[in-house]
């Protein structure tokens, strides 16, 4: 039964008026709970939520009212005041106590999950060992809730560590961790592991090793998954060495080695930037490959049916490294120089994928469906790289060959999109996909191994650069509307005109659609069936069970616009279906780094410009929001470079602005905090880049102080916490920048702001220390140290250095 609304803002109304009467605070608060138990549900309920919001510390205690409340909705309140972040840790204890009383008490499913989920926020001492404590001993679904509790817990570092330890190794039966616990917190163990400023040891890192290896099938997945998060943190910290050293170590904690030497490869490239480590990686990885089975399947005797089908499944999993060994190989050798010996190896791993592909056309099931559409996606990869090595030997990007591959590789990305669109309805059913996009930023992307870091002994940074711009202008040709920022390439020849001018690419957009409505359709029956039978248990299964169906309907009608779309105006259906890449703010931001921020705004303008000619359909509204706001941070900070503060900080507001409205649109529509998130830090960063050209090029470090109070409020990570120690230092709290100081570990995304702060503390060797390894390190180019080197000299938090020889020294410009 549905409550009236009228009911509800009748009852609201009665206790706002009940708590707007007096002052928040203990007398407001005491108003309420003396007339609590008066009243009838709805009553109590609004009650509840004015007393979240009246509540001061010293009502804790009395609030254990709500606790015994027969309604849930008035308990889930309580655990919401329990959780206040503004109580610090004020009756931490008692807080602890009514939270676990919730997840091991109460009857309702919601309300342990929502404790548990608030001892993990809570994050003191006694909640992190009160939610280790119950991963012990609540039932199962409860347990895995508490282990993600304990998992998003700051502070619970350790007792992750010693259950997962507990789990997967020598630990007896009775001390071992549960499986369904492992799962929740393998990721968190990895990314402690390299986020500590110790490297990990072999012996921590065996558990991730056996992980891949349990017998149970959600630890296995848990553990490829957490390994996978692990090697990406090692590629956002930008650690080179770090990064190569902790897969040495996973080598010797037992991990496959043909893991070790895909990974390896990898990072050879970025954070690395060592190609001759990626290629000796990469034929490990091929030697390894061969040796497994990547030679013919053999022949098996009558009856070995399964014996054959296992070998068959051996040999196309050292067929699928190989593939991947020859592609790494042959990038390896393009960052090298070596244009021929890298054609070549592209070549055979594109032989290879080709291959598999066609052993996989015509088989059916998930799984084989799955891995045909990692052969897909390969093929498009390599035939991008190929075109790299084309533009690389000086051929034109209007080339009719060259521009054929680039088709090529459009059309396998298509279908790679439309064999995932079929296999999961959750992943995106009616929602526009972005082809480019999804190639050029994935892990084994060309682009990304050979140009995140431009300082590759086969090419100078300015050919890299080059290289960037033209294939960004190739691909406009192709797909304007999909690549804002380039110009498309104009005067072509007609056999070029003809492969521009090809219209298969729609016949695979219409594939998609049916193929997401067929699933939409499928889970709607599903669904159906499920409630019909009296599936699932509790009013909140049944809710979100109707709350699923709502989404699918929505989805449907959506799919089915489309589809009329696609009658009347095709190129329409394309631009609702088709996202725009975000390639020129890449290339941009490369520009702006090297030292060329009039030209990267000259990119990011034009991305803006057409972004705005092309319009931004209701199908993809807030990514394109998402997409003008990064474009604009993109044109700010240029504008900063080039000290035109005035029109950075227009541009910086106006991208604050922005996202001003979509927070609330957002907020207006009940959306979760995750979905908010995205948002929530592209206006972190909108703001702290409006306090760096307030505090350094207008001159302005008490509106700088305001910009960056807002940014910290929206986020709290290492960055903003040395931010915090340098705004700290900055106004005269030396003692609190300290304490803060003492929380961030120096890294590549830290060092130049904790050498402002050391300056400002007067600590002139720690800031000169920091400094030096900013400069050693964490630019790709002379160009880029360059830049930096005058933007240090220029900087009012070093000031007090700028008499120092080792400081000259540093800031001094350089040819090399």
């Amino acid at each position: 039964m549905r409550t009236s609304p009228g009911l509800l803002v009748a009852a609201a109304l009665v206790w706002v008026g009940l708590a707007s009467a007096q002052e928040p605070g203990p007398k407001g608060a005491q108003r309420i709970l003396e007339s609590f138990a008066q009243g009838d549900t709805l009553v109590r309920r609004a009650g509840a939520r004015s007393l979240l919001a009246v509540a001061g510390p010293e009502d804790l205690r009395a609030c254990v009212l709500l606790a015994s409340d027969p309604d849930i909705r008035v308990r889930q309140t309580l655990i919401e005041i329990c959780r206040r972040p503004d109580f610090g840790s004020h009756e931490a204890l008692w807080r602890v106590s009514i939270l676990t009383h919730f997840a091991q008490e109460d009857p309702a499913q919601i309300v342990r999950t929502e404790s548990l989920a608030a001892l993990g926020i809570l994050d003191v001492v006694e909640s992190t060992s009160a939610l280790a404590r119950l991963t012990r001993v609540l039932p199962g679904p409860d347990r895995a809730s508490a282990a993600r509790g304990l998992a998003a817990s700051r502070r619970g570092g350790e007792a992750v560590a010693a259950l997962v330890q507990a789990g997967l190794g020598s630990a007896s039966p009775s001390e071992r961790t549960a499986p369904d616990v492992l799962a929740e917190l393998l990721d968190a163990y990895g990314l402690g592991l390299v986020d500590r400023e110790a490297r990990p040891l072999p012996w921590e890192l065996e558990p991730m090793v056996r992980a891949l290896n349990h017998p149970d099938t959600e630890v296995g997945q848990a553990g490829f998954v957490a390994l996978g998060r692990m090697v990406a943190r090692l590629v956002e910290k930008g650690d080179g060495p770090r990064a190569l050293h902790t897969m040495e170590n996973l080598l010797k904690a037992g991990l496959d080695p043909m893991l070790v030497h895909y990974h390896r490869a990898r990072l050879a490239f970025y954070p690395a930037g060592d190609p001759e480590v990626a290629v000796a990686a990469a034929r490990a990885l091929a030697a390894q490959a061969e040796e497994f089975g990547g030679g013919e399947a053999s022949e098996f005797p009558t009856g070995a049916a399964r014996m054959e089908q296992a070998h068959e499944g051996m040999v196309r999993r050292g067929k699928a490294w190989l593939m991947r060994a020859r592609y790494l190989e042959g990038l390896g050798h393009f960052a090298l120089g070596d244009l021929d010996s890298s054609e070549a190896r592209l070549k055979e791993s594109l032989i290879l994928a080709e291959g598999l592909r066609a052993d996989r056309w015509d088989q059916s099931g998930t799984e084989l469906q799955e891995l045909y559409a990692d052969d897909l996606f390969h093929c498009a990869l390599v035939e991008v790289a190929l075109v790299i090595v084309q533009l690389g030997r000086g051929v034109p990007a209007s080339d009719a060959d060259l521009l054929r591959g680039l088709w090529r590789a459009y059309r396998s990305q298509l279908g790679t999109q439309l064999l995932r669109a079929g296999l999961q309805v959750n992943g995106g059913m009616g929602t526009p996909q972005g082809a480019w996009d999804a190639l050029l930023d994935s892990e084994l992307s060309p682009y990304r191994l050979l140009f995140a870091r431009r300082d590759m002994p086969g090419f100078t940074i300015e050919e890299a650069l080059d290289l960037q711009a033209r294939l960004g202008r190739a691909l406009a040709t192709l797909t304007p509307d999909e690549q804002p920022g380039f110009e498309p390439l104009q005067g072509l020849d007609p056999e070029a005109m003809a492969v521009v001018g090809d219209p298969f690419p729609r016949a695979w957009l219409t594939a998609i659609l049916e193929r997401q409505l067929d699933q939409i359709e499928n889970e709607q029956y599903r669904l159906q069936g499920v409630m019909a039978r009296g599936g699932g248990s509790g009013w909140e299964v049944q809710e979100s069970k109707l709350e699923r169906l709502e989404n699918l309907a929505r989805q449907r009608q959506l799919v089915l616009t489309q589809q009329a779309l696609l009658l009347s105006d095709p190129d329409a259906l394309r631009r609702e279906l088709r996202l725009p890449a975000t390639q020129a703010l890449w290339l941009a931001r490369d520009l702006r780094e090297e030292g060329h921020a009039a030209k990267g705004r000259v990119f990011a303008q034009r991305a803006r410009d057409d972004l705005d000619r092309v319009g931004i359909p209701n199908a993809w509204y807030f990514v394109g929001i998402e997409r003008l706001v990064r474009t604009d941070l993109v044109i700010g900070s240029c504008y900063t470079d080039e000290d035109e503060a005035l029109l950075a900080q227009e541009t910086l507001l106006g991208a604050v602005e922005r996202l001003d409205g979509v927070l609330s649109r957002l907020e207006s529509r009940g959306v979760s905090r995750g979905a908010l998130a995205p948002f929530e830090a592209l206006q972190s960063n909108a703001l702290v880049s409006l306090a760096v050209n307030a505090n350094v090029r207008l001159g302005q470090p008490d509106r700088a102080l305001k910009y960056y109070e807002r940014a910290y409020a929206l986020r709290q990570d290492e960055f903003m916490h040395v931010l915090l120690a340098c705004y700290r230092a900055r106004s005269g709290q030396s003692a609190e920048a300290r304490r803060v100081l003492r929380r961030v570990r120096p890294g590549p995304r830290t060092w130049y702001n904790m050498a402002c702060t050391y300056a400002l503390l007067g600590e002139s060797t720690s800031a000169l220390d920091m400094l030096e390894q900013e400069l050693k390190e964490n630019h790709s180019s002379e160009a880029a140290r360059n830049r930096q080197r005058a933007w240090a000299a220029e900087d009012p938090d070093l000031a007090s250095l700028r008499e120092d020889p080792r400081f000259q020294s540093l800031t001094r410009k350089t040819d090399r």
